[in-house]
């Protein structure tokens, strides 16, 4: 299976990390609740989503499926609703 590298910054740049060996028929989601999560040392409260070349990706769509290349530099941000 083809696998991908990927270098995710949060949404203010002060966290970096890079991912690899990451399958491309895994979610989005998938990558955010388990590999971001766990390399942020984030809390299980909130919810986040990615940005790719300044595109939301849809949480259920797989990386092959949303087109993210190898070495591909993501961004992870918060999910704000307005209320």
């Amino acid at each position: 299976m083809r696998t991908l590298t990927l270098d995710v910054t949060d949404w203010n740049g002060s966290r970096h990390a890079a991912i690899e060996d990451v399958p491309v028929d895994v979610t989005a989601g998938e990558i955010i609740d388990n590999e971001i999560r766990e390399a942020f040392a984030l809390g299980a409260g909130a919810t986040f989503h990615l940005l790719y070349n300044g595109e939301k990706l849809n949480r259920n769509q797989t990386l092959e499926e949303l087109g993210v290349e190898d070495n591909s530099q993501l961004e992870l941000a918060a999910e704000v609703s307005a209320g």
